[in-house]
């Protein structure tokens, strides 16, 4: 008899045990998937931050105060940001409405091999 409680007992906790771990993986991700922007957002901030800091040091050592350096560093990166976008916006709007035109050719391609297959 109590070698059938011993087994049984393990059975029991390994049959608690796993939805359990089952639940909690879903809880996770769930937890996850809710503060996936958050996240986001502080990682692109921190990788900005660490990246803009080398051109302020620069500067700081060219005897620019931090605060001068700091805002320069910004007004320059969004001035680049801005040009990047401007030259790169219309090729790029161009190559995405090529796409759309060229899309039903494409799909009627397809459907034709899959039949053909």
């Amino acid at each position: 008899m109590k070698e059938f409680l011993t087994h049984s007992n393990r059975w029991l906790k390994l049959t608690l045990f796993l939805p359990g771990l089952v639940l909690n993986a879903w809880m996770i991700i769930r937890l996850f998937q809710y503060f996936e922007p958050f996240v986001t957002i502080l990682v692109v901030a921190g990788i900005l931050a660490f990246v803009l800091n080398y051109p302020v040091e620069f500067l700081q050592k060219r005897h620019f105060d931090r605060n001068y350096a700091v805002l320069l560093v910004v007004l320059l990166s969004i001035i680049g940001l801005g040009t990047l976008a401007v030259t790169l916006l219309p090729v790029l709007l161009q190559q995405l409405s090529g796409i759309v035109e060229q899309f039903p050719d494409w799909l009627s391609t397809v459907d034709q091999k899959l039949h053909a297959f």
